[in-house]
């Protein structure tokens, strides 16, 4: 069977009769917008409703096959549109073989399509070369253009991210399969995969680039086993630039164990990356360091170098400090200590916080606390005094000693806003009416207190005329950046009321504000919430 003696029961044999007569209808209402032969191949493009088809039809070994763009699973209306605009009108379809030839005899024209041709569709490209040339294709510059190709755009945006991946991974087991040849053409295609991915991710840190650049790690890892480490210098020099890249830092895991076994395979390699790092004023260079050097025992000796260098600042101390409260509590303690002593103003807080932290691991929940609340009063942070709070869940008469102590000292430096949040915290109403004033008076200062309000569920709070003393005055003077937080907190007091039997209370309240305020401010949320 060929084109030329193919005829309608050839076409009704290949596809149901219900197929047969929609693609018969398609033909007819003008879907078909181009069409054309190539030697046993029929091509046409059709304009449907979900876009353009592209529709293919060929011959081989007497049976006729068959390719849509279009979702349908089977044979499909636009295949028999096809085959029927065939049988029935041929000048349609215009004639490649004449076209093909000339290019074919133009070498300058050869190579210009061929290459717009690669560009558009390179991985097709790529499984033809491979049927058809096998390991010569692959050694040669065709797999380099084809990546080249692939990263031609040097700012990826997310939507192009899953193109990138399914293309890689159809480009990746050919590369894997020429590393295992030990084919030396492949390095160079391999190192622009990874510089092109590294940038693609730098760009759009999106989690399938990492899975890509994971996926391309363990393939430099294999390359130690087929190839000399002179042809390997290109790809260490990479893994160390990536490795102390600040814009890459969350790769740091993943590329550690690769770059140790390059230099447990080369130790002289580790020389490079000192002198990469020893102009750096930062002290991140000098964390990777360490932590690569931790993992290869046969460098050990050139740690106390390197944490001296972490040692001469701030966050190198602080990060020594975290690292070393599992593996090295003693040292972490010491380090921290010895520096708490050493520095002044925010430091100390750094430091007294890891201080704090590593009593609490030794179970010293006493020593913990004293620091605790030494924090707590410098800091004026609610959050440390929900720390010092639980550090003596087991020891309640020395938390109010603690309590005593800080409602003293926080009256006295007029320090409302906290002095509020303790008190509501401790279920003291009666207390937290007489600050209330003060905690208004700070304005920005009083937020903290009333989201904790506006998340209050304790009934007994209704007993005090707490909200409306709040409330009242923030209403009266039109809250304004404060608005959404009062008005948040006019919701909450109405539910607390509701939930508990207090509707009373919220309708005085209601009436109050009715009656206090001039009309034009009880708009919005705020009419809905007081109706």
């Amino acid at each position: 069977m060929n084109w030329e003696n193919f005829s309608q029961a050839d076409l009704v044999r290949w596809c149901q009769p219900r197929i047969f007569q929609r693609g018969q209808v398609y033909y007819h209402e003008g879907h078909l917008v181009k069409a054309c032969r190539f030697e046993n191949v029929l091509a046409g493009k059709f304009r449907g409703g979900g876009g353009i088809y592209k529709a293919l039809l060929w011959m081989e070994d007497g049976k006729l096959l068959w390719k849509c763009s279009c979702p349908y699973p089977d044979f499909c209306k636009h295949l028999a549109a096809l085959g029927y605009a065939w049988l029935n009108n041929r000048s349609l379809f215009e004639e490649v073989d004449s076209l093909y030839r000339r290019v074919m005899d133009d070498v300058t024209l050869r190579e210009r399509i061929t290459h717009d041709l690669v560009a558009k569709n390179p991985f097709d490209f790529l499984e033809l070369c491979q049927r058809q040339s096998g390991r010569d294709f692959v050694s040669g510059r065709a797999i380099l253009n084809i990546v080249r190709q692939l990263f031609k755009y040097p700012q990826l945006k997310l939507a192009d991210v899953e193109s990138l991946w399914e293309r890689l991974q159809g480009i990746t087991p050919v590369i894997e399969s020429e590393i295992e040849k030990g084919e030396i053409g492949i390095l160079l295609p391999l190192n622009e995969v990874w510089e092109g991915l590294l940038n693609a991710y730098r760009s759009v840190p999106a989690p399938e680039l990492k899975e890509l650049l994971v996926q391309q790690l363990q393939l430099q890892r294999s390359l130690l086993r087929f190839f000399s480490k002179e042809k390997l210098q290109l790809f260490y020099d990479s893994l160390v630039s990536s490795y102390f890249d600040v814009l890459l830092w969350d790769l740091g895991e993943e590329i550690r164990p690769v770059l140790r076994e390059y230099i447990e395979s080369n130790p002289q390699w580790f020389s490079t990356i000192l002198a990469t790092v020893e102009s750096c004023d930062g002290y991140l260079q000098w964390i990777r360091i360490f932590e690569l050097l931790e993992a290869i025992p046969a460098l050990h000796h050139r740690l106390p170098n390197i944490t001296e260098r972490l040692l001469s600042v701030r966050e190198g101390r602080l990060w020594l400090i975290d690292r070393w409260m599992t593996e090295c509590p003693e040292e972490a303690y010491r380090l921290a200590k010895r520096s708490l002593v050493k520095c002044s103003g925010e430091e100390r807080n750094m430091f007294r916080d890891r201080l704090i932290e590593i009593h609490r691991r030794r179970l010293e929940f006493k020593q913990a606390a004293a620091l605790s609340y030494i924090q707590l009063t410098e800091t004026c942070e609610f959050e440390e005094y929900i720390r010092l709070k639980r550090l003596l869940e087991k020891f309640p008469d020395d938390f109010q000693n603690y309590y005593r102590r800080l409602v003293i000292e926080l009256r006295e430096k007029k320090m409302w806003r906290l002095l509020g949040q303790i008190l509501l915290d401790a279920g003291q109403y009666r207390d937290f009416m007489d600050v209330i004033s003060g905690i208004l008076a700070e304005r920005e200062g009083s937020v903290g207190v009333l989201e904790m309000l506006a998340n209050w569920k304790d009934p007994a709070i209704l007993e005090y005329p707490v909200y409306p003393t709040v409330l009242l005055p923030l209403l009266k003077q039109r809250p304004g950046r404060q608005g959404k937080s009062v008005l948040r907190l006019v919701a909450a007091y109405k539910r607390l009321c509701l939930e508990n039997e207090s509707r009373d209370l919220w309708e005085a309240f209601a009436s109050e504000v009715r009656g206090g305020l001039e009309s034009q401010f009880l708009n919005g949320r705020l009419r809905a919430l007081l109706d």
